[in-house]
């Protein structure tokens, strides 16, 4: 690490540090997000040439480094700059994500919920995702094609069938993703189904 110029540059040959071992690689990714460096160019050009070996490193050392960089706070950063280096474990991520991510609360599933979005859920299984956490966040990502609705009824319903922490991992992807992608109606939208579900969780309605 070169911390006067904020850069992340491997000790020796960058290409023979990523062969000796390809999770390097997700790593470096990882601390960008953690620490809100940039790779120097040498280490860049090194890493992109050889991510498509992370496809040989195990699902969940790769899952582990993948959910340590969305958990960062520069984490909307380092997919702008370096989402292409898991090209060979995620589909291709269109532009808006890294924006979308750090616009996210900092909550893994909600981050999950938009990569979901923007790429489908098919990664949550081949990186072996726990369970629980894959569910959540398919079962939010599942909603945010469609307009929140902030009638009483539709939050009771949205609260019934995602729960509680669900319909908030909704919300605020939804939110976060309208954000990215300029949509003011949106935002407007989701800002609406907030408040309804705080008021409705206030005042106590049933939704079970």
């Amino acid at each position: 690490v070169d911390l006067r110029a904020h850069l992340l540059r491997c000790v020796g040959q960058a290409e023979q540090r990523f062969a000796e071992d390809a999770l390097r690689i997700a790593r470096a990714a990882r601390f960008v997000a953690q620490l809100g460096f940039s790779m120097e160019p040498a280490t860049e050009r090194a890493a992109f040439a050889q991510c498509g070996m992370l496809s040989a490193v195990s699902p969940e050392r790769v899952r582990a480094e993948l959910e340590r960089l969305l958990c960062g706070a520069y984490a909307g950063a380092a997919l702008r700059m370096y989402g292409g280096l898991f090209a060979a474990v995620l589909p291709p991520l269109p532009a808006w994500t890294g924006d979308a991510v750090a616009a996210c609360p900092d909550d893994l599933t909600t981050r999950l919920a938009v990569l979901v979005h923007a790429c489908g859920e098919g990664f949550l299984y081949s990186l072996r995702f726990p369970g629980e956490t894959a569910f959540a966040a398919a079962a939010a990502a599942a909603y945010l094609n469609a307009p929140p609705d902030a009638s009483r009824e539709s939050v009771r319903r949205t609260l019934h069938r995602l729960g509680v922490h669900g319909a908030q991992v909704y919300a605020a992807a939804r939110a976060a993703v309208c954000a990215a992608k300029h949509d003011d109606a949106g935002t407007r939208e989701a800002s609406a189904f907030w408040s309804a579900m705080r008021t409705a969780l206030a005042e106590g309605d049933c939704y079970s």
